[in-house]
């Protein structure tokens, strides 16, 4: 994510103005809450002057157990993250992927209990900022109160859209689908385009959020491989057709058009080919 200077920047987005910094540990939140509403610099500077601690978790480490408290919000700076949830006999299931700029611990600001646990799928960098020092800003500036309650709808929306994909897609459509979400999230975020982005995930990872096996998830990555599609090693996607791509995962990017605007005006897949992708 760039960081190479300080000045506030304003681009009409409809009939909003969105005021984005490029410098800063909150870039990327300020970044995309500033989509929902409309920002000023006076809460860039209210929100860049939070009293947050910051902490590194190397890949693949524990960032918040299922059920465990906390009295601040966890703001991913940097790097991708993973809630998950465990079956009594101890089966895990991915529930979401989080990108720079996202909240890990929404729920727990509005008062609910944290219901999954979280792990690093990269290294990561962490901001825990206390619940009153941000409820203090969005007494003092209502547009922040307004996005981060659009901020947990669009969650919900995407929450909507990983249980439709594990219910009822194939495991090609399944996987495609995530890798279309994983491009625009990431592409939004700042990192990496729409069409090639880092990709940290283990085909163990992608498995966990498909429903499917590992074995089924290699052979599926290989089928999406050699029909030209993407290229994909342990580090990067390329997609080569993102059209393509779409139609064969099903997905349709209006419930990431808050988060990444630029795909409000995309056009739907074709879809009902009647042939299955897997």
């Amino acid at each position: 994510m760039p960081r190479d200077g300080a000045a506030v920047k304003g681009a009409q987005t409809g009939d909003r103005q969105v005021v984005e910094r490029t410098a800063g540990r909150f870039a990327g939140l300020l970044r995309k809450l500033g989509r929902f509403a409309p920002f000023d610099p006076a809460l860039h500077t209210a929100v860049e002057a939070w009293p947050a601690t910051t902490r590194q978790v190397p890949r693949g480490r524990s960032i918040a157990r299922q059920g465990e408290e906390g009295r601040g919000c966890l703001i991913l700076v940097s790097g991708i993250a993973a809630r998950y949830g465990l079956t009594v006999s101890g089966k895990q299931q991915i529930l979401s992927f989080h990108y720079p700029g996202d909240v890990l611990d929404l729920p727990r600001y509005f008062g609910r209990d944290e219901e999954a646990a979280t792990v690093a799928i990269s290294a990561v960098e962490l901001a825990a900022v206390p619940h009153r020092a941000i409820r203090q800003t969005a007494a003092d500036h209502p547009a922040l109160a307004e996005a981060l309650l659009a901020d947990t709808l669009v969650e919900a929306a995407i929450g909507r859209e990983w249980l439709l994909n594990v219910g009822q897609r194939t495991a090609t459509a399944r996987l495609a689908h995530l890798l279309c979400e994983a491009a625009l999230r990431l592409s939004a975020s700042g990192y990496g385009e729409p069409s090639s982005f880092d990709f940290p995930f283990t085909q163990a990872h992608l498995a966990a959020a498909a429903g499917l096996t590992a074995v089924h998830v290699n052979r599926t990555l290989r089928v999406l491989t050699e029909s030209g599609l993407i290229a994909y090693d342990v580090q990067r996607v390329t997609i080569h057709d993102v059209a393509r791509l779409r139609s064969v995962g099903d997905f349709d990017p209006a419930y990431l058009r808050d988060i990444a605007p630029d795909v409000a005006a995309a056009v739907r897949p074709g879809a009902g080919t009647g042939r299955r992708s897997d």
